[in-house]
């Protein structure tokens, strides 16, 4: 587990934003847009789902929790306003509308009545006055193994290569929706060779969107000293160090 101190939970500095589809076919219409099967949705469970372009590649991901009419989409706070806008040019076919949640959120360990536990890493999305401490989003998804979009990768990668086929972030079961016949061709067919790896990097911290050479792109990056830390990397090089422009990487 990465060494950190925790800071102060407040949710102005929590990079995890909820957005609420509330209508009478709020899950129904989601259904044929993100890659999770609406139907296991639940109210304080934060189901692991994606939301891709039509070329298959991840422009948030995140969860969804809530009831059929009511919907709440947990992502980062940078792709808010990107998927709001790619959403909304479908929502007219729909007879619910996007709302944000208002704020006063914090991240933390475990869960309680009222909280939203974020499946299947035991996170809650809980309220900030609850909590003394708030958690680093970029050190829990290092040490689960988890990348969660920023605004910097975007539109990069596809589900299988953050790893979100391992979390049931997505069904190859339920039927089409946005972007699906490039996700399931590139699970059936075995051609997704660059995954998400952990590594240690050294000299100055990679942010987010980084180029690595090899071919890699940083996720998730967060120092443990002043010049070294955890990474990760989305690359086909999994036993061989990578390059950055001012750090290299070695394989965690």
């Amino acid at each position: 587990m990465i060494a950190r101190t925790a800071t102060d939970a407040s949710a102005a500095d929590l990079p995890l934003t909820e957005l609420t589809l509330a209508g009478a076919d709020a899950a129904k219409f989601l259904q044929g847009y993100l890659t999770c099967d609406l139907d296991a949705l639940e109210e304080g469970a934060g189901l692991p789902m994606a939301y891709c372009n039509i070329k298959g590649r991840v422009l948030a991901n995140g969860w969804a929790s809530g009831r059929a009419d009511r919907v709440s989409l947990i992502v980062h706070a940078s792709v808010v306003e990107a998927f709001s806008t790619h959403l909304s040019k479908y929502l007219i076919f729909a007879r619910s509308k996007l709302e944000a949640a208002p704020p006063g959120r914090a991240l933390a360990r475990g869960a309680a009545d009222g909280d939203i536990e974020l499946r299947p890493f035991g996170w809650s999305l809980v309220s900030a006055s609850g909590v003394g401490a708030a958690e680093d989003l970029d050190g829990l998804c290092i040490d689960a193994g988890f990348g969660l979009v920023s605004a910097p990768v975007s539109e990069k990668f596809l589900p299988q290569m953050l790893g979100l086929t391992d979390i049931g972030a997505v069904s190859f079961d339920k039927g089409c929706y946005l972007g699906q016949e490039v996700v399931a061709r590139a699970q059936h067919r075995g051609e997704v060779k660059r995954r998400l790896r952990r590594f240690r990097y050294r000299g100055a911290p990679p942010t987010p969107g980084t180029a690595t050479s090899p071919s890699g792109i940083v996720v998730h990056a967060l120092a443990d000293s002043g010049d070294s830390g955890d990474a990760l990397v989305v690359t086909g090089t999994r036993d061989s160090p990578l390059s950055g422009p001012d750090c290299t990487f070695s394989p965690a």
